[in-house]
């Protein structure tokens, strides 16, 4: 019965919405980490939104440093918004 209303949690009040963003962000954090996205962010200066708040990210391995700290972050709120939800219900 347990496990049903954990389901049941799940696929209410927005947890799919919070995996899919999730899931999405995930895959662009990997793309920037492991995939050569960071060094197409440096090339272009596109990574001063992504890193602004730490101050100019000027080569890939800061950036990569950025996105890997963000991804943490991103990762922690998304379990924490799940359990709030399963907790709630």
């Amino acid at each position: 019965m347990q496990r049903a209303n954990i389901l049941l949690a799940l696929t209410q009040d927005g947890a799919a919405t919070t995996i899919a963003a999730y899931l999405l962000a995930s895959l662009f954090f990997k793309w920037v980490i492991s995939w050569g996205g960071a060094q197409i962010l440096a090339a272009s200066k596109m990574a001063a939104w992504l890193c602004d708040f730490w101050g100019q990210a000027d080569n890939p391995e800061q950036i990569r440093l950025c996105a890997l700290i963000l991804w943490i972050l991103a990762s922690v709120w998304a379990l924490l918004w799940l359990l709030y939800l399963i907790l709630k219900s």
